[in-house]
């Protein structure tokens, strides 16, 4: 049954229901960059494949999407239920590939191992390929974990039997890192983090869903659009959430299109907030920054959440000439005015440690405020008083958890321009 507002805007589907709908089918460039990992994951039999994602980004849909592609030449097994045992995930994987019947009872472990090895021997054989999914591998225990990396010693002298994904949330990249993983790390041929829809990529986002119901990007104003990807944080189940109570709003009030302040009300109610941001200012022909709030009226604003978009007024690339892995830090004056010349004099604002956090949580998820607190404490600073001679140094450490290096190339040049902004609000005029 379709919502009631389907009618009053002349939709002939639901467009922003969050079942995982292949017909409403999006992929941003972090989505195609990820099925391409997962498709050559098990093509090219590399054996182990992490996939990591907040909650809401698409795991599901590109496992769908993975499943399509792989079609006809390679037997699947997908494991979703809660493994507490190396028994329990043995018993699982059989079912799963049909080796046993969950009728047929319980096993020991070698009748298991057994069964699994000549099967995944006779796919190589006949020239099929086995893939094993675990989704919401976060939850897998160390004893577990530690299971699934034995299951990568079926193998011959040339190739991997069984191709195994572990799908999760930012958490199950932490889990990776520790000690005791250290084994089941080093195998990890592949690795992608699901990165939340930019901007422009929200807006094609809800156009499409809006294309296959026969509606309009129209029903939304580009201002509401704004909103949605401020308050969903570019998650796309958020984005359908509110674009769902949008619509609804609008119908409610018998209004042609969804507004920003539909959006903004349709957030309240959620208990959705704005992510912090660091907006970047033009005044009197030169930048200012400001770690005030998303709306500011004094001055221009030439920024856009969590990406600082320069007009034609100052461009750190153009002024400087360096790449943006180098950054000047010599003309930093600090806040303390006696001493104008020295390097890194001051400390960062407090704000400015958000608005790192903010642009690494875009990358790696809701972990990355914990891994930048983390930084800091492992340097020796404190929050309250991080010099801003160490801003970079903090920038290397953070990103180097994210995997991928596109994303890892957008944060790193998103933060270093806007430390060059606030080195120029010391600059003397």
């Amino acid at each position: 049954m379709l919502p009631i507002y389907c009618e009053h805007f002349n939709l002939k589907r639901e467009p922003f229901n969050i079942t995982p709908d292949p017909g409403f089918l999006y992929l941003s460039e972090s989505h195609k960059e990820a099925l391409a990992q997962l498709v050559y994951g098990i093509k090219g039999r590399r054996g182990f494949v992490v996939l990591t994602g907040e909650v809401g980004t698409g795991k599901t849909t590109l496992i769908h999407c993975l499943l399509n592609e792989i079609n006809g030449n390679t037997k699947t097994a997908m494991v979703f239920n809660i493994v507490v045992s190396a028994k329990d995930l043995l018993r699982y994987v059989c079912e799963k590939f049909e080796i046993f019947s969950p009728e047929d009872g319980h096993r020991e472990i070698h009748e298991y191992l057994y069964a699994l090895e000549r099967f995944l021997l006779e796919c190589y054989r006949i020239g099929k390929n086995a893939a094993l999914i675990i989704d919401e591998a976060q939850n897998l225990s160390t004893e577990v974990l530690e299971n699934v990396r034995l299951l990568s010693n079926f193998e011959t002298a040339n190739d991997k039997l069984l191709q195994i994904f572990l799908v999760g949330q930012p958490e199950l990249g932490i889990r990776l890192n520790a000690s005791e993983l250290r084994q089941l790390k080093q195998r990890i041929a592949l690795r992608h983090h699901l990165r939340p829809l930019n901007t422009i990529e929200c807006k094609d986002y809800i156009a499409r869903r809006l294309e296959v119901a026969e509606g309009k990007i129209s029903l939304f104003t580009p201002e509401a659009i704004d909103s949605i990807h401020e308050y969903s944080g570019g998650i796309p189940r958020l984005v359908n959430i509110l674009c769902d109570n949008g619509l609804l709003t609008a119908y409610a009030l018998r209004r042609p299109t969804v507004d920003s302040v539909m959006i903004d009300e349709v957030a309240r109610d959620l208990q959705l907030t704005v992510s912090p941001r660091i907006a970047l200012r033009v005044v009197e022909g030169r930048p200012k920054i400001d770690l005030g709030p998303k709306h500011n009226s004094a001055g221009t604003i030439v920024e856009s959440r969590n990406n600082v978009a320069w007009d034609g007024v100052f461009s750190p690339s153009r002024k400087s000439g360096k790449a943006q892995s180098q950054l000047d830090t010599s003309g930093w004056s600090g806040s303390d005015r006696s001493n104008p010349g020295k390097l890194g004099a001051g400390t960062v604002p407090s704000r400015f440690i958000d608005y790192i956090i903010g642009v690494l949580t875009e990358a790696m998820g809701p972990m990355a405020s914990v891994i930048v607190h983390e930084q800091i404490s492992a340097m020796g600073e404190s929050l309250s008083q991080f010099p801003k001679r160490r801003l970079v140094e903090l920038i290397e450490e953070a990103t180097r958890e994210i995997l991928s290096e596109p994303a890892k190339a957008h944060c790193k040049r998103a933060m270093l321009d806007a430390i060059r902004a606030l080195n120029e609000v010391n600059k003397p005029s």
